[in-house]
């Protein structure tokens, strides 16, 4: 540990900067088919990397995000639907972490769609804290409808941020 010191007043003048603070911000670079009635992994499609530091990762192959520290970390997404989608009454944005649904699976929110209309590019939004007990822990992200269609996330529009916050 260092020391910090404060001067005499107590005060710290100036810009303090954290460069191996773990951050990343993604977008797709890639849409994806979500089949009727299935849960699927879009965290593969993030592969457009802005900013990364820190030792956050994602392995765009199987859609794994891997951590450098233990810690509680925000995970933020968006996607949109490719078409003026109707997703159905069950569509579902969800964390797997090791595997396993996340305790608060399906906190999501979209558009507000009345029953059979459609909204161009609906956007849906993921916003939780995941618990990453163990620098060997891999979050996944899910998407599921059940519109009775096949219905496509569009390959521009969205984001993947993930940050350290405690």
């Amino acid at each position: 540990m260092g020391t910090l010191n404060l001067g005499s007043n107590g005060t710290i003048n100036g810009v303090v900067k954290k460069p191996a603070h773990p951050y990343m911000l993604l977008r797709p670079n890639s849409g994806v088919d979500v089949n009727h009635n299935s849960h699927t992994k879009i965290s593969t499609i993030f592969g457009t990397t802005e900013l990364n530091q820190g030792g956050i990762a994602l392995n765009t192959s199987n859609g794994r995000i891997t951590f450098p520290v233990v810690g509680i970390y925000k995970i933020r997404c968006k996607v949109n639907s490719a078409s003026e989608a109707h997703w159905g009454n069950d569509n579902q944005f969800y964390l797997k972490v090791n595997g396993n649904t996340y305790p608060h699976s399906q906190a999501m929110y979209g558009a507000t769609q009345k029953a059979g209309g459609q909204r161009w590019y609906t956007p849906c939004y993921l916003d939780l804290c995941a618990n990453i007990t163990n620098t060997n822990d891999y979050v996944e992200i899910f998407f599921y409808q059940n519109s009775g269609n096949n219905e496509a996330l569009h390959s521009e529009f969205g984001f993947l941020e993930v940050y350290l916050i405690g």
